[in-house]
């Protein structure tokens, strides 16, 4: 029998920002870009926010903190170790990533955008990307199972 959703807070449903910001993998799982970049926040931050905040909640932690949510979340099992420990690091990645771009734009003159420039990143840091955004999809998809997506949205 699936667990019973976690209590929403300040009218949002706990399971919104977990499931409803999805990254930009394609079917083939490349990472899709618009106007040769992706947007850090939306695709795998705010993801990860969400994920983190449903978890502590559904283990009855009052943490606010996303990493000290995950660890909650970790330590109650309402999120194995290791997922909370994939998500830890994706989080840091992708703020490292997101600062790192609107350094470099404000560097070029230009005002920050949203979008994180491939062409700006590595081979590998490109690929690290890839699979970030794929792990977070996995937690998503095994998120949405455990808790009856339909009730989460």
């Amino acid at each position: 029998a699936a667990a019973a959703p976690p209590v929403a807070s300040r009218g949002i449903p706990a399971g919104k920002t977990a499931l409803s910001f999805r990254p930009p993998i394609g079917m083939f799982r490349q990472l899709r870009a618009e106007h040769g970049g992706v947007d850090l926040k939306a695709a795998g931050i705010m993801p990860i926010v969400g994920l983190a905040r449903l978890h502590a909640l559904a283990a009855g932690s009052r943490a606010r903190p996303t990493l000290e949510r995950l660890q909650a979340a970790a330590a109650a099992g309402t999120l194995s170790a290791a997922g909370a420990a994939t998500l830890a690091e994706s989080f840091r990645f992708l703020l490292r990533l997101r600062l790192r771009s609107q350094l470099a734009a404000l560097g070029r003159g230009e005002a920050p955008a949203p979008a994180a420039r491939l062409d700006e990143l590595s081979a590998l840091e490109r690929q690290y990307l890839k699979e970030t955004f794929l792990a977070i999809r996995e937690i998503q998809e095994a998120t949405a199972l455990r808790y009856g997506a339909d009730r989460l949205v």
